[in-house]
């Protein structure tokens, strides 16, 4: 939450509860009622008025993510999104950037994106980034999001890098023809994607190392405004070590999503919520 509303503890609280249940296998969130209707409008105006989930206290979220919901009642207790250290907390991440694109609560989105470029810093982590993660991404955000912009350009960088490799000729072939479906469900991630492609170098650096080059670098993937006083200064964010990425960790991008299968998201099991 923003530094211009903070408030006492006890009165950021308040003392009612209300229960966010999320997706198809209903995991229950109870959160206090105050803290969560000060995040947004969207949560204010359901739970502040006459419809069911203001008498109820109780809002359905059935499809959003278990991890992504956990990762955002962190950030709404304790004010911050810890970077990722394994792909299906990143896969969490990026959900939680298409709730908060959703509830239209632009302070969350782009502390999400400044989790996921910390990430990124590592160029190992490129290879996480899977089509059908970018395929989901493109489908699910407005045409002038942000993360549109990132998507484009860290599959433009992560392919080129493919191109300049010394894999075999028939290895980068099979690479690109991987971003086939994208490419053919979306004409305008075509047309943008290859026009960044086009123009890239093999020595260029990821949109993550690009944004340590200047004091305010981080912003030019956020929602806000120009001249917005952003958190995300180069001397906030951007001098933080690489992140120690635990390659043995690894999940179906929509495994929680779509068939309710026992694994609990990495989300949940962060914050311990049962």
């Amino acid at each position: 939450m923003s530094d211009g509303q903070t408030k006492p503890l006890a009165e950021s609280l308040g003392s009612e509860t209300v229960t966010l249940i999320v997706g198809k296998k209903r995991k229950e969130f109870t959160v206090h009622k105050q803290l969560l209707c000060d995040s947004c409008s969207y949560f204010r105006g359901a739970f502040h008025s006459s419809f069911k989930e203001g008498h109820e206290g109780k809002m359905i979220l059935v499809e959003e993510s278990e991890g992504a919901v956990a990762i955002f009642v962190e950030w709404i207790y304790r004010s911050r999104i810890r970077p990722a250290m394994h792909e299906t907390y990143l896969q969490d991440l990026f959900k939680l950037y298409v709730m908060a694109e959703k509830i239209i609560l632009d302070e969350l989105a782009d502390r999400v994106m400044d989790a996921i470029l910390i990430c990124f810093l590592d160029d190992d982590v490129y290879d996480y980034l899977k089509t059908e993660m970018a395929s989901y991404m493109w489908e699910n955000t407005k045409k002038e999001s942000p993360m549109r912009k990132f998507i484009m350009e860290a599959l433009g960088h992560m392919y080129y890098k493919v191109i300049g490799s010394e894999d075999t000729e028939e290895e980068k072939i099979e690479s690109l023809q991987e971003l086939w479906p994208i490419c053919k469900n979306h004409p305008d991630f075509f047309a943008a994607f290859f026009a960044k492609f086009r123009g890239q170098d093999y020595d260029n650096d990821g949109p993550a190392e690009e944004c340590l080059k200047s004091v305010d670098g981080f912003c030019r993937f956020h929602c806000h405004e120009k001249g917005y006083k952003c958190a995300a200064i180069k001397g906030n964010i951007g001098s933080q070590e690489k992140v120690d990425w635990d390659l043995s960790v690894g999940s179906d991008f929509f495994h929680d999503l779509s068939n309710g299968t026992d694994d609990c998201a990495s989300g949940v099991e962060a914050l311990g919520i049962n």
